[in-house]
């Protein structure tokens, strides 16, 4: 599973101490025999059972999801990965009896930044079974099969969402779904529906411009750049937006915004390869675009070392658009693709193949 190699160190761990006690020496303690049938050695049934938030870490269950819920928001922060296997830790930890709703939503949210996605939609099936009303698991499943290019599934969950409340979040998953299916009108519907909150106090409004900047990707680019812009006004922390808006100003042209953008956030794989673009085409950049490549050569190698494969669409448009190997680029997109299946994904793939395509005819 993608999460496993957030803790790769514990058998390692385990064994060391196993072979560690194994070296001593221990002598067995006598075997006692009972004098006669009536002696009773231990009632078990006598001693009360720990208590489900009991553990040597000293935390109450609610407390550890209260933590665990922190380290996740921390990792939207600054996108380290140790947060997730921190979090994904402290869950482990949470009795069976504790395990409500909020345990499964934060779980499933654990495991799809981890691309775990089959694990993340058995977390949410779980959580649904308890909360079936919840709009935010039925928003979570909508967006792993959309990921995945399920969309027969995402529309199921998109439906059941309208069916709990129409609002700003089921007309989004509505026109982006028909976006995809090719109707040409998408963009101006959901550009009416966001236009109709606007004086309503509506919830949901930060997700649908984003939602509107991707059809806008697919069906008017030339406004896709303003849509962005906005959304990431709306939600600044939101790197997933600063991520497809620097791709959209490298789409336009604009390296200078794409550098704006990217300015001090390149623990971010998908924001420290739109930087590396930007820069590669700015011959005044020069040393800080090798400084930059040369961080990044480190980055993926250790993340190959560590078996970590959660970026291939960054590393795909790495290899693409700053190394120049259109060959290696396309092999990665295509492992990609067999994953998640966003805009951004289809994106890189053709272009792949495209280069791919042009190379061997350049060599002919």
């Amino acid at each position: 599973m993608a999460f496993s190699t957030i803790k790769w160190w514990r058998p390692t761990g385990l064994l060391f101490l196993l072979a560690f006690n194994c070296g001593a020496v221990w002598s067995a303690p006598a075997v006692y025999e009972p004098k006669s049938f009536d002696e009773v050695l231990l009632s078990l049934s006598s001693y009360p059972a720990a208590s489900a938030g009991a553990s040597r870490d000293g935390l109450r269950d609610e407390e550890r999801l209260d933590q665990a819920e922190s380290l996740l928001n921390q990792y939207r922060v600054d996108g380290r990965l140790r947060w997730l296997g921190d979090a994904q830790s402290l869950l482990e930890k949470v009795a069976p009896l504790s395990r409500n709703a909020h345990f499964y939503y934060l779980d499933t949210s654990i495991k799809q930044s981890l691309h775990d996605f089959e694990s993340a939609l058995l977390s949410l099936e779980q959580g649904l079974a308890m909360a079936p009303g919840r709009r935010a698991f039925w928003l979570q499943k909508y967006n792993i099969h959309l990921v995945r290019g399920q969309y027969a599934d995402a529309r199921r969950a998109c439906d059941k969402l309208a069916a709990l409340k129409r609002d700003l979040y089921s007309e989004s998953c509505d026109w982006q779904l028909r976006a995809i299916e090719g109707d040409s009108g998408a963009y101006f519907g959901m550009r009416e529906a966001f236009a109709s909150s606007l004086f309503s106090g509506a919830e949901g409004r930060s997700w649908a411009v984003a939602t509107l900047a991707d059809i806008a990707d697919r069906q008017q680019p030339d406004d896709a750049l303003q849509w962005w812009s906005l959304a990431l006004k709306m939600e600044p922390g939101n790197h997933y937006v600063r991520s497809r808006y620097c791709d959209a100003a490298l789409a336009g042209g604009a390296r200078g915004l794409a550098l704006e953008l990217t300015e001090g956030f390149e623990t971010f794989d998908s924001l420290a390869v739109c930087r590396a673009i930007a820069l590669r085409n700015t011959p005044t950049h020069r040393s800080e675009f090798n400084a930059l490549r040369e961080k990044l050569d480190k980055r993926f190698a250790e993340a190959r070392w560590r078996s970590e494969n959660l970026h291939k669409r960054a590393l795909a448009r790495y290899q693409l658009d700053v190394m120049r190997e259109p060959q290696s680029a396309l092999q990665l997109a295509q492992w990609n693709w067999s994953e998640q299946r966003e805009w951004p994904d289809e994106q890189i793939l053709r272009r792949a193949e495209y280069s791919v395509v042009n190379s061997k005819g350049d060599n002919l």
